[in-house]
């Protein structure tokens, strides 16, 4: 369950594209990362163009980053330290 943000801070894709990196990196984390189309698989978002909007947003507001770092071409992501207390916050509102 999301809770109640104000909808001009976060869509709802882009906080379920965090939730998912947030979680990836809870259960994985020598391999915290995820390619896009895992992404867009393993959540309701079944369009990839919208996993890269989202990620492009979270990733202006240094939430999320490729990997490798700043490698603009790359498919893979994962949640930075920012984004994990982001989402920390978020989910404690």
């Amino acid at each position: 369950m999301r809770p109640q943000l104000k909808k001009n801070i976060i869509s709802d894709t882009e906080f379920t594209v965090l939730k998912y990196l947030y979680k990836r990196c809870e259960t994985n984390k020598k391999q915290p990362q995820a390619d896009i189309f895992q992404i867009a698989s393993e959540t309701s978002i079944k369009d990839k163009e919208d996993v890269i909007r989202a990620l492009y947003v979270l990733e202006g507001r240094s939430l999320v980053t490729s990997h490798p770092e700043n490698n603009f071409t790359s498919n893979i992501w994962k949640i930075t330290e920012t984004g994990i207390k982001a989402f920390t916050l978020a989910m404690q509102m």
